[in-house]
């Protein structure tokens, strides 16, 4: 089976926006380790894409297409046509991960990933949020914010400290932490200059209630039926006016985490379509495991998750989607972490190899 194979960022995705570092260092990483865990299956013709201006050197897939500015529409286009599945990574922001998904739908090729419809609900956080209320699954408490107007809608109802964040945000970006009145001002400057200044319209943005706890996640394998929790992980946050992500360890030893595994199985029934690799984000206190969101896509944790078991994780993935088989289990030996700061740096490290290469070139070449 040819198998294309999509990182947004990596593949031209931003066009002529610039990407942030460490969502590109985190992007890369995703793309690296899943197109070697297929390739490493032995049974499939891998093809990825990769935008003309990064130079991280090769990647094991069989076949690198070039994305040249302005291309990708044409190219990615052209990539789901030519195979005969495909698996995306891509940001819920502005409906990227919902397109893209309904593109492949309506291509007829096999989509190795939750449906559009199961990510449209996913992505949007206050959907997400009615959805588990409404389950009684237990999540922080949720409104929907005109962010001109946050004293007015919704932080008096929530009161200090509170959450401020996308409705469709990815990962850490745009999640500010404010704990008194003073602070809710320093956020929306940072807001607005970081959508482009003032005039321009402002993204919908969610307040939650901020509970104290460990930053955790859940690792799942779904295959439209069943669902088979893989590992409970630690994420290493910064916690500050805006919070940033650092990295993560799996697993993470937590008397929870059966029941945030419950928690999970629950929330991937009442979402339809749902198939593939799933990630959802916890808070873990000393009494309950706290569901924050739900990520219809590849998550950091599978860089060390891969490391820790014999298990073929691309391999899982498609026996999931395609056959509707599950492993019976999964067994983790040892434990394995990441830092976005070391992913960051060998994404560089690559940069400056390749440059050296080409300037030794140059002095052959004299």
């Amino acid at each position: 089976m040819k198998i294309f194979i999509h990182e947004f960022i990596c593949g031209e995705g931003l066009v002529d926006e610039e990407a942030p570092s460490s969502l590109l260092a985190e992007g890369y990483a995703m793309l690296r380790a899943i197109v070697a865990d297929f390739a490493r299956l032995g049974e499939h013709h891998i093809i990825v894409s990769q935008d003309f201006r990064l130079d991280f050197g090769a990647l094991p897939a069989h076949e690198t297409v070039l994305v040249p500015q302005g291309g990708f529409d044409y190219v990615f286009s052209s990539l789901v046509e030519e195979n005969d599945a495909v698996f995306l990574i891509a940001p819920e922001t502005d409906g990227v991960l919902a397109r893209l998904t309904e593109q492949v739908e309506k291509s007829g090729k096999i989509l190795l990933g939750p449906s559009s419809q199961a990510v449209q609900v996913a992505a949007d956080k206050m959907a997400t949020y009615l959805l588990l209320h409404q389950a009684d699954l237990p999540t922080p408490e949720t409104v929907i914010v005109d962010p001109t107007n946050l004293w007015k809608d919704g932080v008096r109802d929530l009161g200090f400290p509170l959450i401020m964040k996308p409705v469709d945000g990815v990962g850490c970006e745009g999640i500010f932490l404010a704990s008194q009145q003073e602070e809710i001002e320093a956020i929306l400057k940072k807001i607005r200059d970081s959508e482009h200044g003032p005039g321009h319209p402002l993204r919908r943005y969610i307040l939650q209630r901020y509970i104290e706890g460990e930053h955790a996640s859940v690792s799942l394998l779904c295959d439209g039926r069943e669902v088979l929790p893989l590992s409970l992980n630690h994420q290493e946050m910064k916690i500050g006016l805006q919070l940033q992500y650092l990295g993560g360890t799996v697993p993470l030893e937590h008397p929870l985490a059966e029941r945030a595994f419950g928690h999970a199985r629950r929330a991937c029934s009442l979402i339809p379509g749902l198939r593939g690799y799933v990630g959802m984000d916890f808070v873990l206190t000393d009494k309950e495991a706290f569901l924050v969101e739900i990520n219809p896509r590849l998550t950091t944790s599978y860089l060390a998750l891969r490391r820790l078991t014999n298990l073929n994780l691309a391999g899982a993935i498609l026996g999931a989607v395609c056959l509707g088989r599950l492993p019976q289990k999964i067994n983790l030996r040892g434990s394995a972490s990441f830092s976005v700061k070391d992913l960051l740096a060998e994404v560089l490290a690559h940069g400056q190899r390749k440059e050296q290469d080409r300037n030794d070139g140059r002095d052959r070449g004299r």
